[in-house]
């Protein structure tokens, strides 16, 4: 059975009209959205899609969807969830509002891999109560593909209720003109090399967007977690300090900052703080701050589980890598030629130096001592979650994926295809009842 309830665009009001919860939001005096039902078949989960786009114009609190949720705890618990959202809740996103607006301007922005990134600036307009003055675009295939050209009018829409996209034109102007790939840096005037799709900022020692973002994502709260490093205090090290690497950041000192505009005693000492603080972080974390290519958080928790230690991850090979779910080769290959680099090896090493060390979780030792451990399918006698607790209890390291660096895996009832992996692989495999019998060891 399934749960559902509409999605108010501000916080998903719907959502704590849920059983008991709907009663004390009640008694705290929190007014609620409706439209929270049952449903237990895709017909009728049609139909109340079919209901609410009639509805939708005629509310008076915004809504981009409607989210469908497992109504069984225990079928949440089977299903999971992964990094960024739960298995057992899915979100359906009403069709988008498109207007029309003129193509002012295509302004070219520099990320923290060096890449250009084209921007629309558009004639401001109103779509579904937000002002939409810019739009992202991807390369310079994606201009030509949709015929975009400076005054001419375009559709745009905002995806998802949220990121303004530019569809296509909307009409032709005499007097516009296609945007012209840029040769040069537009920030720091170095010329240009173009991989693929994409154009590159050859100045990798010194293009101020580029370093500055790479400062903020180290800084990041997924990254190292330096509270008060905002890109405009960052961009104030830059120009003050010349900072240029995210080593530098540990060479700062309390009287260093107070000599900047707009720092006070409490404001340096915070900072300071903050970054002493980091130096105590996790390797997940590490890897993410570093900003290795293809790896966001989910791809740096899986090396930390695959292989345990930072020289590990440096050393891996290709076929090691690809080994790991979901890592394919290209990804592979980006994580084996960032680490051969001298300057991030230079780099890590300055870091290491510094101070930054590497938080283990506590372990007794036990039956699962030295073992990477996987679990897949439904535990009678456990919840998911809580059979990985025995595991590390016990002296296991837990892996969400199958990989050749996986020791045991624990398999229940309807286990898939880390099943059949760990079959091909080689791995040790035990049903329930083994495991049950370990954990009395």
């Amino acid at each position: 059975m399934l749960r559902h309830s509409s999605g108010a665009a501000a916080g998903f009001v719907g959502l704590a009209a849920e059983a008991e919860g709907s009663v004390a939001f009640k008694v705290l005096g929190q007014e609620l959205a409706g439209g929270f039902e049952f449903v237990t078949d895709h017909s009728e989960v049609e139909k109340l899609l079919s209901e609410a786009e009639i509805r939708r114009p005629t509310l008076d609190y915004l809504i981009d969807g409607m989210v469908f949720k497992a109504d069984s705890f225990a079928l949440r618990e089977m299903l999971g969830s992964t990094e960024k959202f739960p298995r057992w809740a899915l979100a359906y996103k009403f069709k988008a509002e498109e207007v029309s607006t003129e193509v002012l301007n295509v302004i070219w922005q520099v990320s923290r891999t060096g890449k250009l990134n084209p921007l629309a600036i558009l004639d401001p307009v109103d779509i579904g109560g937000a002002t939409v003055s810019r739009a992202t675009l991807s390369n310079m295939s994606e201009i030509k593909r949709k015929g975009i050209r400076i005054g001419d009018r375009v559709f745009v829409r905002r995806s998802g209720d949220v990121i303004p996209e530019i569809l296509g034109v909307a009409s032709r102007s005499d007097t516009a003109h296609d945007v012209e790939k840029p040769t040069v840096c537009p920030v720091c005037g170095s010329s240009v090399i173009e991989k693929g799709y994409f154009l590159y900022c050859s100045n990798v020692e010194n293009c101020a967007p580029r370093i500055i973002s790479q400062i903020e994502h180290f800084c990041s709260k997924d990254g190292m977690d330096i509270d008060g490093l905002s890109e405009k205090t960052i961009e104030q090290f830059y120009n003050e300090f010349g900072i240029r690497r995210v080593d530098e950041l540990y060479k700062l000192k309390k009287e260093d900052l107070l000599s900047l505009s707009g720092f006070k005693e409490k404001k340096a000492e915070n900072i300071i703080s903050g970054i002493e603080k980091s130096k105590q972080t996790t390797l997940a974390k590490f890897l993410t701050a570093l900003g290795v290519p293809g790896v966001g958080k989910k791809a740096a928790k899986l090396l930390e589980q695959t292989f345990g230690t930072l020289e590990n991850v440096m050393n891996a090979t290709v076929e090691e890598l690809i080994s790991i779910e979901d890592f394919g080769l290209i990804t592979a290959s980006q994580i084996v030629d960032f680490f051969a680099t001298e300057e991030n090896k230079d780099l890590i090493a300055s870091l290491l130096a510094c101070g930054i060390t590497f938080l283990k979780e506590e372990r007794t030792e036990g039956v699962f001592s030295g073992k990477t451990v996987v679990i897949t399918g439904v535990l009678a006698s456990f919840k998911r979650s809580a059979a990985q607790d025995e595991v590390r209890k016990r002296g296991g390291n837990v892996a969400e994926s199958v990989s050749k660096n996986v020791n045991l895996v624990i398999a229940g009832t309807d286990a898939g295809s880390k099943l059949d992996k760990a079959k091909k692989l080689g791995i040790e495999i035990i049903d329930e009842a083994e495991f049950l019998r370990l954990l009395q060891k």
